[in-house]
């Protein structure tokens, strides 16, 4: 008797978890109808909701996983249709909760919105008889680059067989890296330090990256940095660089070449940056040669 309530008990348990998995499955299908809306408010709340389930993945068990898989393929398919069919700013903000989840938890959900932001940029160029035109299409790439910009984060694979194609919009293209062109698109503040983001990120999907792409990718970084004109953008890059691994642009592109030389306002400012440029230099050191640089290493830090 007791083996038979045992197996009643896992059999009620069992029609209790589908039971839930078919009732998380609606709520994802109902949530996804709802992000059709043509209704800014409506689309945002459906994104938010759904990202926050999304992230969670529930009990993380294979009927939950196909459950999830499913769903992100029917919002790449909602997305894709929005993108299309609206014709707003509003729409990359509204969806950015859910394009962000999603990336994080497909890469091919990942390579495949970015391939349609990409496309949203370069479909859009700014009208010299129209400020206003002119403005709208600034304000609109910095909203797709700041979601490129999370996807790289987050699936840098993704982006940096994409890269390319996102720098031949603006101009940057190695064709074009010697100055020969104007860009085509107009490059706010902002929009140069998600490039560079970008472009940093990117370097994750390598460990070791061929001396080539390194040259190529760092003249892009290297004009972007001297461009730029915020104190705080480019201590925010710094940051970012030592994340992802680029130390020596850290070291010698921003640090050295901008912060230290033209930002730093005290000498308290100068004594961080300084430290922040020693640590670069030494951690470069230990990138590029591995362990055999950690007696020379040291002796910087001690400097």
């Amino acid at each position: 008797t007791g083996t038979g309530e045992s197996e009643a008990s896992h059999s009620e348990v069992d029609e209790n978890q589908l039971l839930e998995n078919g009732m998380k499955e609606a709520l994802f299908q109902c949530a996804i109808q709802l992000m059709n809306s043509p209704n800014e408010c409506i689309v945002s709340k459906a994104s938010s909701l759904l990202a926050l389930a999304l992230a969670y993945k529930c009990d993380g068990s294979r009927n939950q996983e196909q459950v999830i898989q499913s769903s992100i393929l029917n919002i790449h398919q909602t997305v894709q249709t929005q993108f299309k069919r609206v014709d707003h700013l509003w729409k990359y903000d509204a969806f950015c909760d859910i394009i962000k989840v999603s990336s994080r938890l497909s890469y091919s959900f990942a390579y495949s919105i970015s391939s349609s932001l990409i496309e949203g940029i370069t479909a859009v160029k700014p009208n010299a008889d129209s400020d206003k035109n002119a403005n709208d299409v600034v304000e609109k790439n910095e909203y797709i680059l700041s979601l490129v910009s999370s996807i790289a984060q987050m699936q840098p694979q993704a982006i940096l067989k994409k890269l390319d194609q996102l720098l031949e919009v603006f101009s940057l293209s190695e064709d074009n890296s010697n100055g020969n062109s104007g860009t085509s698109m107009e490059l706010s503040e902002k929009c140069k330090g998600q490039l560079i983001s970008i472009i940093l990120s990117c370097r994750l999907a390598q460990l070791l990256p061929p001396e080539n792409w390194s040259m190529v990718y760092k003249e892009h970084v290297r004009n972007l940095v001297l461009s730029l004109s915020d104190g705080w953008t480019l201590y925010l890059l710094t940051r970012h660089a030592f994340s992802t691994g680029n130390f020596d642009i850290a070291a010698e592109e921003i640090l050295q070449k901008r912060l230290l030389n033209e930002m730093s306002t005290s000498s308290k400012s100068y004594l961080w940056y300084t430290t922040l440029l020693m640590i670069a230099r030494a951690e470069s050191e230990l990138s590029k040669e591995g362990t055999t640089m950690i007696p020379h290493a040291l002796i910087s830090l001690d400097a």
